[in-house]
């Protein structure tokens, strides 16, 4: 059963049409890939697409939190947080690396 995916309006859709046709590609793919299974990238399965594949995206568990992740590609980062139980994926935010993290 897969995952419904939902984008922040402000914090995702919009930067989307903003980014290179090339991280668009990628992020669709990352998108497709998440309402399949959230966890994929976080085993050690390996995916492939075309030339697309898992070391195409850094993902990682954000400190502190059991259900929320990070993907890195190119310049760019993606939070999302998983919902187990209402089988969602949301899209929290999207940005440079240096404006995703909250600051210290």
């Amino acid at each position: 059963m897969s995952f419904e995916v939902l984008l922040h309006p402000k914090r995702v859709k919009r930067v989307i049409t903003r980014l290179p046709r090339a991280h668009q590609k990628k992020l669709k793919y990352l998108i497709d890939q998440l309402a399949e299974d959230p966890h994929l990238f976080s085993r050690s399965t390996q995916i492939s697409s075309g030339n697309l594949t898992k070391a195409n995206f850094d993902v990682k568990r954000c400190k502190g939190r059991t259900n929320r992740f990070r993907v890195r590609f190119g310049d760019f980062r993606l939070v999302y947080e998983v919902d187990e139980e209402e089988r969602l994926v949301l899209l929290l935010k999207l940005d440079v690396r240096g404006e995703v993290y909250p600051a210290r």
